[in-house]
């Protein structure tokens, strides 16, 4: 019992340290693991500047830029506390964090960049 509260402290407290070190702003809440997982799992997240990230099954991963900008490729995989990090076929490697801020779902980039992702919804 002790050891799995002391985890689940430890868990608390590196998710506010990741917070702080990405300057969150008020109002704005980082997506944990499980649901970043849950948004990453062979899907396409498209952004409203026309950008498009695609994370595959077994953590292929490629990102279109808009306006014939070119397509990156990689490898992902979503870390326990809740960023995902890419690995480029280039060398390059970056991680972002997913928030909900305000009813948006937003991309933030280690820089402080913030991208809103469009929300798309398939009525059967």
């Amino acid at each position: 019992m002790k050891c799995s509260f002391a985890i689940l402290l430890f868990s608390s407290f590196s998710s506010e340290l990741l917070a702080e070190e990405w300057n969150l702003r008020p109002g704005e809440l980082q997506l944990n693991y499980e649901q970043v997982t849950e948004l990453t799992t062979n899907r396409t997240l498209n952004f409203f500047n026309n950008g498009q990230s695609k994370y595959s099954v077994g953590g292929a991963y490629s990102h279109s830029f808009p306006d014939e900008g070119g397509t990156q490729f990689g490898v992902f995989d979503v870390r326990r506390d809740g960023r995902v990090c890419v690995n480029f076929r280039n060398g390059e490697n970056r991680c972002n964090l997913y928030l909900k801020s305000h009813g948006l779902l937003l991309m933030l980039t280690e820089e402080g960049d913030r991208f809103p992702v469009k929300l798309e919804f398939e009525l059967n």
